[in-house]
C-alpha cells in the first residue's frame, strides 16, 4: 500500500493516525489527493485569469493609470467589499 512512501512521509501518516487525526493510513492519503487536486484546479483557474489579462492587453483592452489614480481604485474596491461584508 505505502510503497515508494519516504520514512518521514510513513511517520507523518503514522503519527496522523495515532493521534486520531485521521482514522485510517487511507484516509490521510484521501485528504492529500484531494488537497493536491483543489490545489491544481486553483492552479489552472488562475492559469486562465491570467491569460485573460494577457489576451486584454495584446488587444488593448488597457487603461493606463498612475499611483495615485491606482490607489484611489483600490481604496474604492475595499470600501464596496467592506460594505458588501458588513451590510
Amino acid at each position: 500500500m505505502s510503497q515508494g512512501l519516504s520514512p518521514q512521509n510513513e511517520q507523518f501518516i503514522t503519527d496522523a493516525v495515532a493521534r486520531g487525526l485521521f482514522p485510517t493510513r487511507e484516509a490521510v492519503l484521501d485528504q492529500a489527493l484531494d488537497h493536491l487536486r483543489h490545489q491544481r484546479a486553483a492552479h489552472e483557474e488562475l492559469e486562465r485569469e491570467l491569460q485573460k489579462g494577457l489576451d486584454d492587453i495584446a488587444a488593448g483592452r488597457v487603461v493606463e493609470m498612475d499611483d495615485e489614480e491606482i490607489e484611489q481604485m483600490m481604496l474604492e474596491v475595499i470600501e464596496q467589499t467592506s460594505r458588501q461584508h458588513h451590510g
